[in-house]
């Protein structure tokens, strides 16, 4: 509800609800990421689910707290086209405010995201490119790999999926998403 009352209403208006279940996804998701609560690290997670039910938001959330809290690690997000790379611009710039509102200790900062080509990743930084980038000579070394709409992979044998596979082993973590 804090982070909810701290938003920037003009942009868009979040429902505590919704809010909440993106809050527990995304907390679900850093406890598997790192081995927290017993459970073992995991390297790689799959969050799929309906379009329109805020993947791209917990997403941005765990981006955020894996660039800024503790050893503030960076962050390569890739997206399928200049318009998403655009959104994910928006996304990760809107929670902005509210971290810094609700979670200062974060220390999040607009300046740490960067988007449209491949450049070194400082550490706290978050990064956002297109797919193509995958397929690339570049190495995306990061701690936290996301591959948005992921279903562009199909098939063990397409441009994207080997790429994918490639670049796998220069991310400490790898999160994909896509829609069901």
């Amino acid at each position: 509800e804090k982070y909810v009352n701290a938003s920037d209403r003009s942009r868009r208006t979040l429902a505590a609800e919704s809010t909440r279940r993106q809050f527990v996804t995304a907390r679900d998701i850093l406890e598997r990421l790192n081995g927290s609560k017993g459970l073992d690290p995991c390297r790689g997670i799959l969050l799929a689910d309906d379009v329109g039910l805020g993947k791209t938001t917990v997403a941005a959330l765990v981006a955020w707290i894996v660039a800024s809290a503790g050893e503030k690690r960076g962050v390569r997000i890739l997206a399928p086209n200049d318009v998403m790379v655009r959104r994910w611009d928006e996304e990760l710039r809107a929670h902005v405010a509210p971290l810094q509102k609700c979670a200062p200790f974060l220390n999040v900062n607009a300046r740490r995201v960067k988007v449209g080509k491949v450049g070194r990743l400082a550490a706290g930084s978050i990064q956002v490119v297109k797919h193509s980038y995958a397929a690339s000579d570049l190495n995306l070394t990061c701690d936290l790999l996301i591959v948005y709409e992921a279903h562009r992979a199909k098939g063990e044998n397409t441009a994207f999926s080997v790429a994918l596979k490639r670049q796998k082993k220069h991310a400490r973590r790898v999160l994909i998403l896509t829609a069901t």
